[in-house]
C-alpha cells in the first residue's frame, strides 16, 4: 500500500497529462521529461520507471480523439491504455485495473461475483462488469459497457444508479 502518492499535473499543448507515482524525487524527474508531442510524452511512460505507476490524459474536449487509436494501439500492448470518459484517456500497469481491483477486493473479503453490484458507463468499466454477476451499465453508458454488462440502469440523469440500489436495498432486485 503506498503511502504517498505523487501528484504532477503538467499541460502541453492544450493537453493535460495526470502522472501519479510512489516516488517523489523520480517521478518528478520524469514528468519534466515529456516532450511536447503527446507520442513522445507516452514513451517516457512505456520505459522502465519504477515510480511511475500511470497516467492520465485529458483534454477539454475528446481525449480519445485527441490521443487517437495509433497511441491506444502502440502503447496498449506495453501497458493499460483505456478511454474513462469524455475527456479522459487512463494508462496504467498491464493488469491494474477496475477488475484487478475488484477481485482482489473479493478475494480478500471472500465475496463471490454472485454477491457483487457493480456500475459503470465508460470503457475503463468494463472489467470491473465482468467480476460481478449483478453488473449495470448505466442508460447512456457506451455500447460496449452496455454489451459487457448484464443488466442496464436508467442514465445517470434519471439518477439510474440510486434506482438500482433503493430496489436491491428494499428487495425488488438481487
Amino acid at each position: 500500500m503506498m503511502k504517498n502518492m505523487v501528484i504532477y499535473l503538467l499541460a502541453v499543448n492544450f493537453i493535460t497529462f495526470l502522472l501519479y507515482g510512489d516516488d517523489k524525487s523520480r517521478a518528478r524527474r520524469h514528468a519534466w521529461r515529456i516532450p511536447e508531442k503527446v507520442l513522445m510524452g507516452a514513451a517516457v511512460i512505456g520505459g522502465s520507471i519504477g515510480a511511475l505507476l500511470g497516467m492520465s490524459i485529458f483534454h477539454h474536449n475528446c481525449a480519445e480523439d485527441v490521443v487517437g487509436d495509433e497511441f491506444i494501439k502502440r502503447w496498449g500492448k506495453k501497458m493499460n491504455v483505456v478511454v474513462s470518459g469524455k475527456c479522459w484517456v487512463d494508462c496504467a500497469n498491464k493488469g491494474a485495473n477496475k477488475g484487478s481491483a475488484l477481485r482482489h477486493f473479493q478475494e480478500e473479503y471472500g465475496i463471490t461475483p454472485d454477491e457483487t453490484l457493480a456500475f459503470g458507463d465508460n470503457l475503463n468499466d468494463i472489467e470491473m462488469l465482468k467480476r460481478a454477476s449483478h453488473s449495470f451499465a448505466v442508460e447512456n453508458a457506451r455500447d460496449e459497457v452496455k454489451e459487457a454488462a448484464n443488466f442496464v440502469a436508467p442514465s445517470y440523469k434519471e439518477d439510474g444508479v440510486l434506482q438500482v440500489l433503493k430496489a436491491v436495498l428494499s428487495g425488488e432486485l438481487c
